[in-house]
C-alpha cells in the first residue's frame, strides 16, 4: 500500500512539473514575441521621425516602406476594435500622425502610396493606392497576353473591349482619388481639424468634412406647373466619430417621426457643424437650391436661395461604351444555362404541385373541375365553419379610391416593385394589420403610408 501511495505521489509531481513547464514556455514565447514586436514598431517610428521637409527619392521610398510595415503590424488591432495599441502610447500615435501629415503636405505624391496608422481611409484622406496600381498592371499584362494569343479575332475584340473598360474605370478612379487627396492637403494647411473632402460632380464644388459635422437633406419634388410639392423625411449623413454618432443617435431616431413639412430643429449638441439642404428629386432645367452653410447650432438657422443652372453632361453611351462582340460559344453556353434553369424550375413546380395535392388530398386538375359547393364541402372536412369564415374573409379591405390616390402618390417616391408590394399587403390585410406586416419588411414605406392614412383621416 505504501508503494502505491508513493507511485501516486510521483505521478502527481510529474504532472505538475509538466504543466509548469508548458505554462512557463507559453509565457516566455508570448513575452518574447511582444517584446520583439514592440522593438520592431519603435524602429519603424524612429525611421519615420528621422524624415523631414522635402524628401529625396530614397527618403520617399523609406517613408513608403516604413509606413506600410507599420500599418501591417498595427492594423489588426484597429480591426479588432482596440481603443489603444499595446506597442505605442496614444500621445506617441498622435505625434506620429501629425508628423506624417506634415510630410505628406510637403510631399503630396506620398498620399497615393500610404497613410498614417489610425487615419481615415475614405473621403479623400491618405489612401493606400497599391491595389489600383497592382490591378492596372495585371490588366495591362492581360491585354498584352490577349493580343499575343491565338484566339479568334472576334474573341480578342470582345475580351479587349471588357479589359479596356475596366482599365479606364481604374484610371479615372485613381485620378479622382489623387485630386481629392490634393484638395485635402490644401484644406488641411488652413484647418488641421478636417478629416476628409467630398466633391459635387455636378458643380465641381469641394466640401471639407469634419468629425463633428451633421448634414440633413430634405427631399422635395417639383410639379409640372413649377410649384413645390410635399417634402419627405430628411436623410442624415455625418462623420464617423464614434462619440458624436452615439450622441446623435436619439436625435436621428426622432427625425423619423417628424412631419415632412416641418423644418427639423437643431440637435442639442454644443460643438456640432450642422448643415440643412433641400434637394429636388425631379430637377428641371433651373432649380432652386436652399442651403445652410455649416452653421453652429448655437446660432439661428439662416437660409439663402441660390439659382443653379443645370448643364447637360450626358454622353453618347454607344460611343463611350461600345457593345462588346458576343461569340457563338458564349451564346451556346448561355442557352445551356437557361435550359438548366428552366429544368430546375419545372422540377420545383412539380414538387410544389405534388406537395399541394398531398396536403388537400385531391389533384389540382380535379380541384379546378369542382364547383364552389363541392370545394366548400371538401374543405369543411378539415375546418370548422368558424375557421373557414376566418380564413376566407380578410378584414377591412381598403377603399378603392383611397388605394388609387395612395398608389399615385407613392409611385412618385418609391420604385414600382415596392409600391405594388405595399398596396397588395394593405389590400389583403387591411390598413392596420397591413401596416404592421409591412413595417417588418419595409419600415420606410410603412412610415410614409402611416402618415398618408392619418392625413386621409384628418381630411
Amino acid at each position: 500500500m505504501f508503494g502505491q501511495k508513493r507511485r501516486r505521489f510521483y505521478s502527481v509531481c510529474v504532472i505538475l512539473i509538466a504543466m509548469a513547464a508548458i505554462l512557463g514556455g507559453t509565457f516566455f514565447f508570448f513575452h518574447n514575441r511582444d517584446a520583439r514586436i514592440e522593438k520592431e514598431v519603435q524602429a519603424h517610428i524612429d525611421n519615420l521621425f528621422s524624415l523631414s521637409g522635402k524628401l529625396t527619392p530614397e527618403e520617399k521610398q523609406t517613408f513608403i516602406s516604413q509606413t506600410q510595415s507599420l500599418i501591417k503590424i498595427l492594423d489588426p488591432y484597429y480591426k479588432n476594435g482596440d481603443q489603444s495599441l499595446p506597442f505605442i502610447s496614444d500621445a506617441e500615435l498622435a505625434r506620429l500622425q501629425k508628423h506624417t501629415m506634415a510630410l505628406v503636405q510637403e510631399n503630396p505624391e506620398l498620399a497615393t502610396h500610404a497613410h498614417a496608422p489610425g487615419e481615415d481611409h475614405t473621403h479623400g484622406s491618405e489612401t493606400d493606392q497599391t491595389w489600383i496600381q497592382d490591378e492596372l498592371a495585371g490588366i495591362n499584362a492581360t491585354i498584352e497576353a490577349v493580343k499575343a494569343s491565338n484566339a479568334s479575332a472576334s474573341a480578342k475584340e470582345a475580351l479587349l473591349s471588357v479589359l479596356e473598360h475596366r482599365r479606364r474605370f481604374l484610371m479615372n478612379h485613381e485620378k479622382d482619388t489623387v485630386e481629392l487627396q490634393e484638395k485635402l492637403m490644401e484644406f488641411s494647411k488652413e484647418d488641421p481639424t478636417i478629416v476628409g473632402v467630398t466633391k459635387n460632380h455636378r458643380t465641381g464644388e469641394y466640401t471639407p468634412l469634419y468629425p463633428n459635422m451633421l448634414t440633413l437633406t430634405i427631399h422635395q419634388y417639383t410639379r409640372t406647373d413649377g410649384t413645390v410639392g410635399d417634402m419627405y423625411v430628411p436623410t442624415a449623413s455625418h462623420a464617423t466619430d464614434p462619440e458624436v454618432s452615439a450622441l446623435l443617435d436619439p436625435y436621428l431616431e426622432a427625425l423619423e417621426s417628424l412631419p415632412p413639412w416641418e423644418v427639423p430643429p437643431p440637435p442639442e449638441h454644443k460643438d456640432l457643424r450642422l448643415t440643412i439642404k433641400y434637394a429636388d428629386d425631379y430637377p428641371k432645367e433651373t432649380d432652386v437650391d436652399i442651403t445652410d452653410t455649416s452653421l453652429q447650432t448655437s446660432g439661428p438657422l439662416e437660409q439663402f436661395v441660390e439659382n443653379v443652372e443645370e448643364t447637360s453632361t450626358e454622353t453618347d453611351l454607344s460611343t463611350a461604351y461600345p457593345d462588346p462582340i458576343i461569340t457563338a460559344e458564349e451564346v451556346e453556353a448561355w442557352q445551356r444555362e437557361l435550359e438548366n434553369i428552366q429544368a430546375s424550375e419545372d422540377a420545383e413546380m412539380a414538387e410544389l404541385r405534388q406537395s399541394f395535392e398531398d396536403a388537400i388530398g385531391i389533384s389540382i386538375d380535379r380541384l379546378l373541375e369542382m364547383t364552389d359547393a363541392e370545394i366548400e364541402a371538401e374543405f369543411s372536412k378539415y375546418f370548422s365553419e368558424a375557421e373557414l369564415e376566418k380564413q376566407m374573409m380578410p378584414s377591412a379591405p381598403m377603399d378603392v379610391s383611397i388605394q388609387e390616390n395612395f398608389d399615385t402618390e407613392l409611385r412618385r417616391q418609391f420604385s414600382p416593385k415596392r409600391v405594388d408590394h405595399a398596396m397588395q399587403t394593405l389590400e389583403r390585410y387591411g390598413p392596420e394589420e397591413g401596416l404592421r406586416k409591412l413595417k417588418a419588411v419595409d419600415p420606410e414605406m410603412s412610415t410614409h403610408l402611416q402618415r398618408m392614412i392619418q392625413r386621409q383621416k384628418d381630411e
